[in-house]
């Protein structure tokens, strides 16, 4: 994380079933705990489980989370329909974290308060955390197709040469 700029997290995923009792998936920018029990230790991320999808604050180790997201015009959870692929995206910034699906935007987090910055690393990676929190009733495969990290905002007037040099390219 550089500065003042803003951090993006995006990924491509489909569920092959709906979300049941007993089940979790963590997916976007954090980093995972020793023991997959446990929460990861500090990050951005979106939550799905048989309650919905939340976007999740992480500093620290304490979770700060919006609402379970409501279908367009507020009314009803909203759920991804079964194999339909959706473009997840989180977008960072010094003091909020905004969750979009397929281009909208479903929720924003304000940094936590008494807090310096919404993450605390300089970087975290792409993650995902497929968690089972006892026996569930069916088989859920999440399939991702792709993700990208990428950096906005930052104006570092430096040669697209010299960029790409400090990059090891």
């Amino acid at each position: 994380l550089q500065g003042g700029g803003g951090i993006y997290f995006e990924t491509a995923m489909a569920l092959s079933a709906a979300p049941t009792t007993n089940w979790t998936l963590d997916f976007g920018g954090f980093l995972p705990a020793a023991l997959s029990t446990s929460l990861p230790q500090y990050g951005v991320y979106f939550r799905i489980n048989s309650s919905g999808i939340f976007g999740v604050v992480n500093v620290n180790g304490t979770e700060s989370t919006t609402s379970a997201f409501t279908n367009a015009g507020g009314v009803g959870t909203f759920i991804p329909e079964i194999a339909q692929v959706y473009k997840y995206n989180i977008s960072v910034s010094d003091s909020a974290v905004e969750f979009w699906i397929d281009d909208v935007l479903y929720a924003t987090k304000l940094r936590p308060t008494g807090t310096g910055s919404v993450i605390y690393a300089g970087s975290v990676p792409f993650a995902i955390r497929h968690h089972h929190t006892g026996v569930t009733g069916a088989v859920i495969q999440a399939k991702f197709s792709n993700y990208t990290v990428g950096i906005a905002d930052m104006d570092n007037n430096r040669l697209w040469a010299s960029n790409k040099a400090g990059q090891g390219m």
